[in-house]
């Protein structure tokens, strides 16, 4: 990631924040990261990290709702972000407004909503676990949507992410 070009917004995901040598927003999605045990014992560094999130203030950290032990916590746009871009998807009778399948999922619509023209994705792989093919799914909608908008949306050429496919060829 560009660390290094203070122009570059880094927004990070989870309990990959805490060490990071540069971050300008935190999306934590997990409602329970500071009671949980068990998302506790499985996150690498998960008691540093919420020891961490509980005395950093510099950094705004994205959520479902502000958290009182979590001082940079600040409410997630998603009412706003569904009323504006979840729109036109339905499932029979069924309008699809909540399509969010994981933390990824949340970064693309929230670059969307704050008027970002470009995104570069860099850590975000979604193939490793059977549980990913939905948040992968719903992330490839988010992506669809974003460059529909005509958001330059740049995976590093390394990435798994997306290949380039000419069915049948």
């Amino acid at each position: 990631m560009p660390y290094d070009d203070p122009t570059v917004d880094i927004w990070l995901m989870g309990v990959h924040a805490w060490d990071s040598p540069r971050r300008t927003a935190i999306l934590e999605m997990h409602p329970d990261v500071l009671a949980h045990p068990d998302w506790m014992r499985k996150a690498p560094n998960g008691p540093v990290y919420r020891d961490w999130l509980q005395e950093q203030t510099e950094t705004p950290v994205y959520m479902h709702r502000v958290h009182k032990l979590i001082p940079a916590s600040i409410e997630y746009p998603r009412k706003e972000i569904e009323a504006k871009y979840g729109l036109h998807l339905w499932k029979g009778d069924e309008q699809l407004l909540t399509t969010f399948g994981g933390t990824a999922s949340y970064c693309l619509p929230l670059a969307m909503y704050l008027g970002y023209e470009r995104v570069e994705i860099y850590g975000i792989e979604l193939a490793a676990r059977p549980k990913y093919d939905e948040e992968r799914d719903l992330f490839f909608l988010w992506m669809g949507r974003a460059t529909a908008l005509g958001i330059n949306v740049i995976i590093h050429t390394e990435s798994r992410l997306i290949r380039k496919v000419l069915y049948p060829f």
